[in-house]
């Protein structure tokens, strides 16, 4: 029988009992594991999701095995989740870049893909990234135009284009048009 996935919320939730439970602040924590607190505080919100070696470091950090963490945490009935405009969190900006960048969900782990928001002013750019193997992303064009440089190739898109490529290759998204290009795009499996 196929388990169910771990509700990020469920997990964010026990990832912050364990630390409340040791009295431990998430400068404490990130201390003891070695992970960065903005990076704790973004798991205990769902916000993010924790690869195995990343819990691994963080239970050593709390003293807890990982059988322990997830211990009970498979009782998310799923798979629908409703997500309120107001409720989302999650927005990076960069200014300099004319970039911002909007998670339209604010649970993140244990979601086969995470869907966010992409505005680009006019010459605005992405930072180039290059995912983890196995990392694939699609973007939908609503308004504007964009170039998306992968790998040293250009692929030019427009008003309802999209464009599915193979993250872990380097990649930019850029604006060269006079107006804001707005832009689904989705990163399967979610990665931040």
């Amino acid at each position: 029988m196929a388990r169910k996935p771990v509700h990020p919320n469920l997990y964010g939730a026990r990832l912050r009992a364990l630390r409340h439970h040791r009295k431990l602040s998430l400068v404490q924590l990130a201390q003891r594991s070695s992970v960065d607190k903005s990076t704790i505080s973004y798991l205990e919100r769902g916000l993010r999701t924790g690869t195995v070696e990343l819990v691994s470091k963080l239970c050593r950090g709390l003293g807890v095995t990982l059988a322990d963490f997830y211990a009970g945490l498979e009782g998310w009935q799923g798979p629908v989740e409703l997500q309120r405009a107001q409720a989302r969190v999650a927005s990076y900006v960069v200014a300099e870049r004319g970039m911002s960048l909007q998670h339209l969900t604010t649970s993140v782990l244990g979601k086969p893909f995470l869907p966010a928001l992409l505005d680009l002013a006019p010459g605005g750019s992405t930072l180039q990234e290059a995912l983890r193997p196995g990392t694939m992303k699609f973007c939908y064009l609503f308004e504007g135009q964009l170039v998306v440089d992968l790998n040293d190739q250009k692929h030019g898109i427009g008003t309802g284009d999209s464009i599915f490529f193979d993250a872990a290759l380097p990649h930019t998204i850029t604006n060269p048009g006079s107006t804001t290009a707005r832009a689904i795009v989705i990163v399967s499996p979610p990665a931040l």
